[in-house]
């Protein structure tokens, strides 16, 4: 039995298949995170940075409704967001169908450049900084996967919707 370089595993397609899956399930998890836990103690570090940020009364005792509710629709919006990604990764993309790598490129890219710069005007900085990471968490395996979509036509297989 060959063992297998360091080099050669991080650029095998099932290495960064399985960290895609793994990062869909942390975007469930976060989102999960902020409906469950806004304004509770478990919150706490993200609650600081909202609040000094946007001059938030940082008193769990009286949550202020919006923050609640923004925070709820951001999770949400991120558990649906996750699921997504999973069934992209777990179906088209592992099947090799390129248009799925560039839906899940250009999607990441479209994302993170308005979000980004609304944050950084806003003073969110630290929104961005999450941005960036979460960008990262999905870009660089899209990066490393790009070479088993070269090759595969683009939507041969596919008949235009009439």
């Amino acid at each position: 039995m060959q063992v297998m370089k360091k080099q050669e595993f991080m650029s095998t397609f099932r290495f960064w298949y399985t960290w895609l899956l793994i990062a869909s399930w942390l975007i469930i998890f976060f989102g999960l995170y902020l409906v469950a836990f806004t304004r509770t103690s478990l919150f706490s570090p993200l609650d600081s940075l909202i609040s000094r940020s946007f001059e938030i009364p940082n008193d769990l005792t009286a949550p202020p409704k919006l923050l609640v509710w923004l925070c709820g629709v951001l999770g949400a919006t991120m558990i649906g967001w996750g699921i997504f990604v999973w069934f992209i990764v777990n179906g088209p993309l592992l099947r090799k169908e390129r248009w799925a790598w560039f839906a899940m490129t250009i999607g990441m890219i479209a994302w993170f450049i308005p979000d980004t710069l609304i944050s950084v005007i806003c003073g969110a900085n630290f929104n961005a900084v999450l941005n960036v990471m979460f960008l990262l968490l999905f870009l660089v395996p899209l990066i490393f996967i790009y070479k088993d979509f070269k090759e595969v036509p683009y939507a041969s297989q596919y008949e235009p919707m009439e």
